[in-house]
Order: structure tokens, then C-alpha cells, then sequence
């Protein structure tokens, strides 16, 4: 959830030939279909619930324009910042096994793929190191302009995380917006587990 209440939730209900069995769900971010995504990267489902695909452009401003930026708390209770300086480590694939056939570009979350080394953050778009918040440091996601995104953020198991917690961190009024549903995958990252919580 980021600070300012909205959630991050990266998945989308459209799918290749819209079969959800088929596991090959448009990347939100593709402009593949047209969902209505504003220029913080995100838009209002059908049932007024607003949150976020991506890079929370708006709320970053609002926090004064300048990344690194805690922008807000994923349900296992690390940190979830916006750094540019940051890559991922999920390339495209070199070809599509099933599904639309074709060249992977992208428009479907199984068109990419984890290399390891290929950017500077791990499978989960996270990594271990300090922060102004935790100078000691501490393991936290990274929103990315790029795949995954926000998705990595919401493949952690959730703990208690209240809402007052992520209030008291806002810089912004906190609004409540929308319902965090699970990814399709969970987090492979091993390191999260041995990890202690930062609250």
C-alpha cells in the first residue's frame, strides 16, 4: 500500500482471447488494451476502487520530486521505494513458449523473464541495502518503470500491516482506495524469509 493509502496492484483481468485458463495475462502497463491508466500510473476499476499499475508519478511529486523516496509498505511490511537509479533484472524473453505465438513484446506478463545479474534488483524487484529511513539498512522493493513494476511488491505473504501504520508515514492526506488481490505467483526470493521486519 503506498503511503498515501492507494494500493499497488500490478495484475489485470484481461487475458489472450480473454481465457483466463490460458495464464497469459496483459501487462497492465502495455497499452495492449486501453484501461483507462492516468499519468500516475493507474486508474479506477469497475467497482470505484483506484490503485496503482506502476511508478506512482503524482505521489512522488507530491513528496517532493526526488527518488530514492519511501513511497509505501508491502503487505509483509518492508519498505517500497521509487528509485530511477535502479533496473530490474526480468529482460524480455527470446521467444514466447505457447500462447499468442509471435515475438515476446511485452504485452503479456509471460513474455518477460527473471535474469539474474541483468539489473540491479532480484526476483522480487527488491533488494537489501540502506535507505534514509533505515541508514542500517534493510530489505525493500523498488517500483520500476519497467517489468515488474509494482507486482513484486504484492508477491510477498502478507502480515499484519493496519492502515494507521501506513498513515502515519504519509506525507500526503491518506485516502483508502480499492482491494489488494494476491499475484498470480508467489515470491521465489529466499532472502525475504531470513529477513528480519522492519516493524
Amino acid at each position: 500500500m503506498a503511503v498515501n493509502g492507494v494500493v499497488f496492484d500490478p495484475n489485470t483481468d484481461e487475458f489472450w482471447k480473454n481465457d483466463r485458463r490460458s495464464d497469459w495475462m496483459i501487462e497492465a502497463l502495455s497499452g495492449a488494451r486501453p484501461l483507462g491508466i492516468d499519468q500516475s500510473n493507474a486508474h479506477v476499476q469497475p467497482n470505484g476502487a483506484y490503485h496503482y499499475h506502476g511508478v506512482p508519478t503524482g505521489l512522488i511529486q507530491a513528496l517532493g520530486g526526488r527518488t530514492p523516496v519511501l513511497i509505501g509498505w508491502a503487505a509483509d511490511g518492508f519498505p517500497i521505494y521509487a528509485d530511477e537509479r535502479l533496473r530490474s533484472s526480468w529482460p524480455l524473453k527470446a521467444q514466447r513458449d505457447g500462447g499468442p505465438g509471435g515475438r515476446p513484446d511485452g504485452t503479456y506478463v509471460l513474455d518477460w523473464e527473471f535474469a539474474a545479474g541483468t539489473g540491479d534488483l532480484d526476483q522480487c524487484n527488491g533488494r537489501q541495502g540502506p535507505t534514509a529511513e533505515f541508514p542500517q539498512g534493510t530489505y525493500y522493493f523498488v517500483v520500476t518503470a519497467n517489468f515488474p513494476t509494482c507486482r513484486a511488491a504484492s508477491w510477498a505473504p502478507p502480515t499484519r500491516v493496519s492502515s494507521s501504520r501506513v498513515a502515519r508515514t504519509a506525507k500526503v492526506n491518506p485516502t483508502v482506495g480499492g482491494r489488494r488481490r494476491r499475484a498470480a505467483k508467489p515470491c521465489r526470493c529466499e532472502r525475504i524469509a531470513l529477513l528480519p521486519r522492519v516493524f
